[in-house]
Parts: structure tokens; C-alpha cells; sequence
């Protein structure tokens, strides 16, 4: 029967196999330096190695290392496929963006009761791998915590939420009353589906105020349903009237790998053409987030349609050209006025 060994034992055996795993194998000094050990617990490790657990050890006369002859063997601290162990410790790095929103703590004691199921040799290799995965989506705003607990209980009971909201372009916060229907996390930011006044909205948590639960909501009315059609772009409210808008941009070679790699919107559509070149059509409910998002891009993007955000685009280079450049012959900038309703004057 094998002897029980420790936490740090267990886990300085999967740092030596790691490196012995290497085609040029590992030699005591090696790994005794990565292990913060000595040369004789390494020895002591290796012996366990091959007598304890059957581990196929080689030296390697060459390189004074040494190796596994089968590189395929794996012992019972490696049952863990990786399938499994980067999304568990991915699991519990993201639990930061529940911090402060009295959803941390539950949701890492469902963690803990599932690794309780796991094996010894399986918490181990978890603990071995910890600090080696990071999930990083650190929020652009504050949320105050109260107001996200209470979100998420109207939500999970069907109650309307009575609070106080203030946009960027508002001076004074205003009175919300509304009913939750879904809760998002998008681009480092919370963002709650709202049916309010029979209509669908959609509101940034951290702007939320002084959240009072109220009564029950009433049943969802086909308004709702309309959000799906209206899906976000980025991360800014839709157009007043909520209307839709067609926007085309042509993206240049250089910047075409680079736009291709993700789905701006879910009924986007992209043709390429022979300079390599590519063609974005997406519907964007706001041309101001449009003209923000376009903008980014600098001379890599031209905007085609529609032509008001073409002549928002076109005024505000001019702007910054004539900022920029430095010369006293430069431009005077031009008045252009962006209203995040999507609306250009």
C-alpha cells in the first residue's frame, strides 16, 4: 500500500515530471532549481518516481538529464485531461467579476464542492496548474454591488425594480421603473434587459442608483421579444425608435486578418476581394457606436454607408488633422455634433 504524501510533495513530483517530459529530459540541478529544493529531495522524488509509481526514468548520457524512455506513461496525478483541468481553473479565476455582487462567494462554493469529488491526485494537479491560466475582463465602470444583488433577485423572482438612472449625456439621474429579463456581461461591462413601460431597453448596471425591489412584474409582452432583433453591437443603447441601420465598411489587407478573427454582430456578412480587402455589412442599432467603433480603426477602415455616419467620419478626420498637424495653415475644425441616440446634426 502506498504511503500518503503531501500537497507539496505531490505537486514538486508533476513540476519534475513536466520537465523530464522534455525531449532533452532535466538534470538534478535543473530541476532542484525549479523546485526551490535540494539535489537530494530530488533525488528522494525521482526514487519515488520509479519504485512508488512505475515511472519509466532514463538518463541521458548526452545532456546529463534525465528522461522518461515513454514519453506517453502518465501516473495517477496526471488523470486529469486538459479538457477538464482549463476550464475548472478558468472557472475559478473568473469568479473576479462577481466580486462585491454577493455572487463570489456562492458560486465558489459550488466550485469547492465539485473539486471535494475530485481525487487527491486530481487536486493536486488543479493546485499545480493554478497561476498558470488567468481570465482577465476587468469591468470599465463600477458597479455598486447593492444594485447588481438586487437586479438579480427581481430577476430570479419576477419583480419589478424601481431605481435611479443616469447616462453620460444626462445632468440629473432620472426615475426607472422596469421589470429585469436577462442580465449580460459584455465587453467588461454588466447590462441588464429591461421591459419597462412596455417597451425593451436595456441599461447599464453601473449607472443604476438607489434599486428598490418592487411588486410582481407583470407577464412578458411581445415588446420583449423584439430585443433579440435589435442584438447590441457594442455596448451603447439603440438608435431613438429603435431603428436599425445597415452600416458597410471596407477594412484594408493589412487590417482584414485582424477583423476576421471575431463576429462583430450575428447577422454580419463579409466579402473579401482580390487586393485581400474585406467588405463588412452589419446592422448596428446605433450609428454612434458605430462611428465610435469605425474610428478606432484609423485609416484602416472606410466607412460606405450610411452616408450620414460617412460625413460624421469624413468631419471628424478633418478635426483631428487639423489638431494634429500642427501647421498654421491647418484647417479650422468643423462643428459636427455626435449624440449617442444615434443622430448626427
Amino acid at each position: 500500500m502506498q504511503r500518503r504524501r503531501s500537497h507539496v510533495q505531490e505537486e514538486r513530483l508533476l513540476c519534475v515530471l513536466r520537465r523530464i517530459r522534455r525531449p532533452s529530459g532535466a538534470t538534478k540541478a535543473d530541476l532542484a532549481r525549479a523546485c526551490e529544493v535540494s539535489r537530494r529531495t530530488i533525488q528522494r522524488d525521482l526514487r519515488v518516481l520509479a519504485e512508488a509509481y512505475g515511472a519509466p526514468l532514463g538518463y541521458s548520457p548526452g545532456t546529463g538529464g534525465f528522461v522518461l524512455r515513454d514519453p506517453s506513461w502518465r501516473f495517477e496525478h496526471e488523470r486529469l485531461d486538459v479538457a477538464d483541468l482549463v476550464p475548472f481553473v478558468l472557472a475559478r479565476e473568473a469568479l473576479g467579476i462577481f466580486r462585491g455582487a454577493d455572487l463570489a462567494r456562492p458560486l465558489a462554493a459550488l466550485l469547492e464542492r465539485q473539486a471535494s469529488c475530485l481525487s487527491d491526485a486530481e487536486r493536486a494537479e488543479l493546485r499545480s496548474f493554478a497561476g498558470r491560466v488567468s481570465f482577465e475582463d476587468e469591468p470599465r465602470r463600477e458597479v455598486r454591488p447593492r444594485v447588481l444583488s438586487r437586479v438579480i433577485t427581481a430577476l430570479r423572482e419576477g419583480r419589478v425594480l424601481r431605481a435611479r438612472y443616469r447616462a453620460p449625456v444626462e445632468r440629473r439621474a432620472r426615475a426607472v421603473a422596469f421589470a429585469p429579463r436577462h442580465l449580460a456581461w459584455i465587453g467588461g461591462e454588466w447590462y441588464v434587459d429591461v421591459t419597462e413601460r412596455g417597451e425593451a431597453r436595456r441599461y447599464a448596471v453601473s449607472r443604476l442608483s438607489g434599486a428598490v425591489l418592487g411588486g410582481a412584474a407583470p407577464s412578458e409582452p411581445a415588446a420583449d421579444r423584439g430585443l433579440e432583433r435589435k442584438k447590441r453591437f457594442l455596448r451603447f443603447r439603440p438608435a431613438a425608435g429603435g431603428e436599425v441601420t445597415r452600416v458597410k465598411v471596407r477594412f484594408t489587407a493589412a487590417a482584414a486578418p485582424w477583423v476576421l478573427e471575431r463576429v462583430w454582430h450575428r447577422q454580419q456578412s463579409v466579402r473579401r476581394r482580390r487586393d485581400g480587402s474585406i467588405l463588412l455589412d452589419f446592422p448596428a442599432p446605433s450609428l454612434f457606436e458605430a462611428f465610435r467603433w469605425a474610428m478606432a480603426w484609423g485609416p484602416e477602415a472606410e466607412v460606405l454607408e450610411p452616408a450620414p455616419l460617412r460625413r460624421a467620419v469624413a468631419t471628424a478626420a478633418r478635426n483631428m488633422a487639423a489638431i494634429h498637424c500642427g501647421s498654421r495653415r491647418a484647417p479650422a475644425p468643423q462643428h459636427v455634433r455626435v449624440l449617442p441616440d444615434g443622430l448626427f446634426a
